[in-house]
This record gives C-alpha cells, sequence and structure tokens, in this order.
C-alpha cells in the first residue's frame, strides 16, 4: 500500500448498514496520520475524543474523497485499537 496516499485530514470511512443508513459509507473520523503499519484517527473527530489506531491492512481503497475501511461500523467500534500500536 502507497501510504503517501493517506494524506493527513482525509475522512476516515467504513461501511454502513444499509437498513440504517442512506448512504454506503459512514464517516467515523479524520486521518492524524500513519504511524508505521497504522492508520492514526484524529481525537477531535472521534467520537469519544480520543485517538484510535486501525491496520492498514484494513484499508480498502483510497480516494481524494477519504479513506474507506473494509469494516462496518460495528467491526470498527469493536476491533479499533484505543491506544499506540507497540512497534
Amino acid at each position: 500500500m502507497d501510504t503517501e496516499t493517506i494524506k493527513s485530514d482525509l475522512p476516515v470511512f467504513v461501511r454502513s448498514i444499509a437498513e440504517m443508513h442512506l448512504a454506503e459509507h459512514v464517516q467515523v473520523g479524520r486521518v492524524d496520520q500513519v504511524e508505521g503499519e497504522c492508520i492514526k484517527v484524529s481525537k477531535s473527530s472521534s467520537e469519544d475524543a480520543h485517538h484510535h489506531w486501525v491496520p492498514l491492512s484494513w484499508v480498502e481503497k483510497v480516494t481524494g474523497e477519504g479513506v474507506y475501511l473494509s469494516k462496518s461500523v460495528d467491526e470498527y467500534l469493536w476491533a479499533r485499537l484505543d491506544e499506540a500500536p507497540k512497534h
């Protein structure tokens, strides 16, 4: 994965549950930066005002519109990291 395409402040999207949302994807935050093999989601954009980290392996695609993860909202909330991963 070319991490140079993952820019600071890009929106981070996950897959929505069709019955609950009209859009295919919902925003869960904004990129703070790439740290090693993870994307750090900014605390100012997080629903709980804390940083979170997600593995780069979750990235489905990156466009000028945002970073799209292969996870659902529930998967994201359950599996995201609440502390910086140890390298």
